[in-house]
């Protein structure tokens, strides 16, 4: 799975998504600073690019609609969320809310990326809420 070209789109959003939170640079201006890194052309091979540029898009897009169905499922305000943790839930949870990619096959992805990217227990939380979601979503 994580060798998945989907799956590297989706790291790929979560650290573009990242940098554009911290530097507040426009959504372009990360992603010529992500295309023109030199690690990025030797991972670009293996993204799925039109995925990447969806969820990189799309989720500023639609940030209110994603933390509208976030809130209710996590323990505490939106803003104390761990930035990290916040972005995996918003990339799972647009994906949730879009509805082209099977609901346990979006939790787990989430998972993942929590695993590589998040603290060392943060997959449980990841799971838990877009557990949550994915119910109050689907029912």
């Amino acid at each position: 799975m994580k060798s998945s070209r989907r799956h590297q789109a989706r790291s790929l959003a979560l650290q573009a998504l990242y940098q554009w939170q911290l530097s507040r640079e426009s959504l372009p201006e990360v992603e010529n600073h992500i295309a023109s890194n030199p690690e990025f052309t030797k991972k670009g091979q293996g993204v799925d690019m039109p995925y990447f540029r969806q969820l990189f898009h799309s989720i500023p897009q639609c940030l209110d609609k994603i933390d509208a169905v976030l809130t209710p499922a996590v323990d505490r305000p939106l803003s104390q969320l761990d930035l990290l943790e916040f972005f995996i839930l918003r990339i799972g949870a647009y994906e949730l809310l879009e509805g082209q990619v099977p609901p346990h096959t979006v939790i787990d992805e989430a998972v993942e990326l929590a695993k590589s990217f998040a603290g060392a227990d943060s997959y449980k939380y990841i799971n838990a809420v877009l557990d949550k979601v994915k119910k109050n979503q689907y029912g």
